[in-house]
């Protein structure tokens, strides 16, 4: 993995900054999960106004939700400090609060196909007519792509173990039952899979102080641009992630803040 730092574009002069920021700060802008229990997770008001997190949890997720709001794009600025690894992603979520992934709305160019033989959902191999296009890391989706969000699809992390070209077809082997029942000819195409927007992956000792500046504007897209909305998505969870070997860690925020930011891109 590599080392991934967002940051904002300048915006048009003719936008301007709203009042309302959100001081993530704040004890009472995060809510916490996946404590490991018996552990503990202590927040502490630093005299220089930044907020200190120390846990001895294994894992430690810090989350603030964020809505969708076709008026406002959202600007998240401030510096992060770290004793060990930690990531911070977006996630995205419908108007149920499901996930959302992108192989939900991302096809995958030139990978439609169709089946070649029909299934009825436990085989674990599939036959294809062309699977010249396609890759192990990818989702595999039932369709062509106009009646998105996809009713069936075989998650890219349940597992594609091998593509293998045959006699006038290809051979898809699938770590898990495919789970769907479907004749031959039924079309086919694979999307790109991934769970959020990775803004900073500090995943290396030692980590390194960084200053977050990112832009997401008030637009959907279809193709997992950086600064948009996953397609379909209602609310957002800014999360950090605290990972690490360390019996005790911290984490530090200084002048972090969400800025409401008035038009469009």
């Amino acid at each position: 993995m590599k080392k991934k730092l967002f940051t904002g574009i300048a915006l048009a002069a003719s936008l301007f900054v709203s009042a309302a920021d959100t001081d993530l700060t704040l004890q009472e802008n995060w809510k916490l999960a996946n404590i490991k229990k018996g552990c503990e997770a202590k927040f502490q008001k630093n005299e220089d106004g930044s907020l200190t997190l120390t846990t001895n949890s294994p894992v430690c997720y810090l989350t603030h939700r964020l809505q969708f709001n076709k008026e406002k794009m959202l600007r998240i600025e401030g510096t992060i400090e770290s004793s060990d690894t930690y990531m911070a992603k977006l996630y995205f979520n419908d108007s149920s609060g499901r996930l959302i992934y992108t192989d939900q709305f991302h096809i995958v160019p030139e990978t439609g196909t169709e089946l070649a033989e029909a299934t009825t959902g436990n085989e674990t191999l599939l036959k294809v007519k062309d699977a010249s296009k396609w890759k192990k890391g990818q989702s595999i989706a039932v369709g062509k792509g106009g009646e998105l969000p996809n009713q069936h699809l075989y998650m890219a992390r349940k597992g594609i173990t091998a593509i293998t070209p045959k006699e006038g077809y290809w051979e898809v082997s699938l770590k898990q039952p495919w789970g769907g029942k479907y004749p031959a000819g039924t079309a086919l195409r694979q999307m790109f899979f991934n769970d959020g927007k990775l803004l900073i992956n500090q995943y290396r000792l030692p980590v390194k102080t960084q200053t977050l500046s990112y832009t997401l504007q008030n637009e959907f897209t279809d193709k997992n641009e950086p600064n948009k909305w996953f397609q379909g998505a209602a609310s957002a969870g800014l999360t950090i992630i605290m990972t690490g070997k360390s019996s005790e860690k911290s984490l530090k925020l200084t002048n972090l803040k969400i800025k409401e930011i008035e038009g469009n891109w």
